[in-house]
Parts: structure tokens; C-alpha cells; sequence
């Protein structure tokens, strides 16, 4: 497949985010051989989270915001905790 960027900072936002989910790949893996896995529920019984999930979400925010300051990120399991956030056109 051809990537052809449409934003010159383009090809660093993918190359970042493929570095990152690698390392969230790991993480993932490793946390599968545990014996292990704290489940919690959040707004019904039937949607999940792992301890894993949080920390997969964590290591995404915290690799891009590291790697783009001015940029904004949010994920599902933050947000579904009550963390607050705000949308912008910018």
C-alpha cells in the first residue's frame, strides 16, 4: 500500500502511531499470559474493562501527547471514568 500524505506532518503522526500501538501490541500480549485479569464494568454488565484496556489506553495518550504537545487526545475508558474533555474545530 502507498501512503501518499495530505499534511506535511503526515507521515510522522503515522509513523508515531505505528511505533506506538507495536508497544500497546506487547503489552497486550504479555498481559494474555497472566494468570490474572482484573475486570471491571462501567455503564452495564456487559461492557468490560481490563486493567489492560486502561493501560493500553494510557501508553497511546501518553506516546502522543509526548510526541504532539499542541495536539488533544481522548480515549474511551478515560472518558467513561468522568474524565472531562472538550471538542474543538481547531
Amino acid at each position: 500500500m502507498v501512503f501518499v500524505p495530505v499534511h506535511p506532518d503526515e507521515q510522522q503522526f503515522v509513523d508515531t502511531a505505528l511505533e506506538l500501538v507495536m508497544e500497546a501490541g506487547r503489552l497486550v500480549r504479555d498481559a494474555f499470559d497472566q494468570p490474572v485479569c482484573v475486570v471491571k464494568t462501567k455503564e452495564s454488565a456487559t461492557d468490560l474493562v481490563t486493567e489492560t484496556d486502561q493501560a493500553v489506553e494510557k501508553l497511546l495518550i501518553k506516546g502522543l501527547s509526548e510526541a504532539f504537545p499542541d495536539h488533544k487526545f481522548i480515549g474511551e475508558e478515560s472518558t467513561a471514568g468522568g474524565a472531562s474533555y472538550r471538542y474543538t474545530d481547531a
